[in-house]
């Protein structure tokens, strides 16, 4: 068996079959015949596949649906995978494959590693971003849509042979950041943190927004804490590098959980 024929789809190979034989009946109707379409009966009494182009045909040759169905398949050679061609009503076409033949097809395709499926993207480059989490909050259920959905697309593409590069941009930089080292200064339990950081970090950045919702004075006070930090202020720097590590550490752990990997920066 051809590998062709092991992962093209059926009907595509049947349709491209089709459009042959009424080709090689017909020659004075190339170029009019309509694309030829081969379809799954709608029972199984009518065989495996059918083609209904014969009706169409018909009108450009002046002749009976039924006797343009009968010279293609007396004209033509039969696709390997079929056992018998049958003509029924006005002029359909009506496909029945080979048991042997489906039963060969479905055996190349789980015998091999790949699934006889061909590596479409080799030589190709796809960038993904996906999951894009932002820093010192724990995930929530609303966080596995993206990069669920992006690990599967990430896979299938490895799959079909692309170089994927999957990046996860992480929210590690803004206000936020302004408002949890405030807070931490103000509400931080050293023990929590260590204990169960992104609860603790999560805790105290509530806290400091709804202070400063409350208080222009203490809003300011965050705004001035994110410049400084923007600013390479040490303290500021070394507590931002603290709760990303602490972020980090628990992100990995739930990708690992969830069978999520990102490509290294």
């Amino acid at each position: 068996m051809k590998i062709e024929s092991v992962f093209l789809p059926l009907d595509r190979m049947l349709s491209d079959w089709a459009k042959d034989a009424f080709e090689k009946a017909w020659p004075d109707a190339v170029g009019q015949i309509p694309a030829m379409s081969v379809v799954q009966t709608t029972s199984s009494g009518f065989g495996d596949y059918q083609c209904n182009a014969a009706m169409a045909v018909a009108k450009f040759v002046k002749k009976a649906p039924r006797d343009v169905a009968k010279a293609v398949i007396d004209g033509s050679v039969l696709h390997e995978s079929i056992e018998r061609a049958e003509i029924a009503g006005p002029g359909f076409i009506n496909l029945h494959l080979k048991a042997v033949w489906l039963e060969k097809r479905l055996e190349a395709i789980v015998s091999d590693g790949r699934l006889c499926m061909p590596e479409i993207g080799a030589g190709q480059t796809v960038v993904m971003d996906y999951g894009s989490p932002n820093m010192c909050k724990p995930l929530h259920i609303g966080h596995l849509r993206s990069p669920n959905i992006g690990s599967a697309l990430d896979r299938m593409h490895r799959f079909l042979g692309y170089r994927v590069i999957a990046d996860n941009h992480l929210g590690d930089w803004g206000t936020q950041f302004g408002y949890t080292i405030l807070g931490y200064r103000h509400f931080g339990d050293k023990e929590a943190l260590e204990k169960k950081p992104m609860e603790e970090l999560e805790r105290i950045y509530v806290l400091s927004r709804e202070r400063g919702e409350q208080d222009a004075e203490w809003l300011s006070q965050c705004r001035q804490e994110l410049v400084k930090l923007q600013s390479g202020d040490p303290e500021n720097v070394k507590l931002w590098k603290e709760f990303m590590d602490l972020s980090l550490r628990e992100l990995n752990r739930m990708y690992e959980l969830l069978g999520v990997h990102y490509d290294p920066a």
